[in-house]
């Protein structure tokens, strides 16, 4: 849907998206003035060439679901903020073609599994600083080390102020909650 107000594009569904739906009206009389462009959970794919050429297009959001990123899909964009999805596994020759910078990009998963994404030439643009929504933890318990990723938006923001102090030989903190 279109939201003329906001210059927005919410794209829901299932499947890939058809390229040929941008090319009749309204999209093709508004392309030029879309801002932001969210697509959905349900969206498998983003053809070859699906938003190129969308000038104003500035901010974009994919959900998860996403694998692929086609070739020159947001080519001649102005993209400045980007936040894609673990699910993705490639992204196609020039996707951001044409885009020198893009200011803010947020992946979805690890720094682990962004990479193992296959990235085609000419996409300078995410070769830059990339925020991980997803980091890996480590911890021993119970004799176990354990890894585990875990969704940076789920951390609780505090200081840790352990309640005692155990005095082992290892001088470790026992945590036995928050205070």
């Amino acid at each position: 849907t279109f939201d003329r107000q906001h210059n927005s594009l919410r794209i829901l569904g299932e499947g890939a998206i058809d390229k040929a739906v941008f090319t009749k009206a309204p999209y093709d009389v508004y392309k030029n003035e879309i801002k932001s462009i969210y697509i959905g959970e349900g969206i498998t794919s983003i053809v070859d060439g699906a938003f190129e050429g969308f000038s104003a297009l500035c901010e974009v959001e994919i959900k998860e679901g996403v694998t692929v990123i086609g070739s020159n899909a947001f080519k001649g964009t102005s993209v400045s903020t980007l936040v894609l999805p673990s699910t993705l596994t490639e992204v196609g020759e020039g996707a951001f073609g044409g885009i020198e910078k893009i200011n803010d990009i947020v992946y979805g998963g690890t720094e682990e599994k962004w990479t193992i994404i296959k990235i085609g030439e000419n996409n300078p643009a995410l070769m830059g600083e990339i925020s991980f929504k997803s980091v890996k933890i480590s911890f021993v318990w119970d004799d176990t080390t354990w890894v585990v990723d875990v969704n940076v938006g789920d951390i609780p923001i505090f200081d840790i102020v352990p309640e005692k102090e155990h005095e082992d030989e290892n001088k470790c903190y026992v945590f036995e909650g928050w205070k």
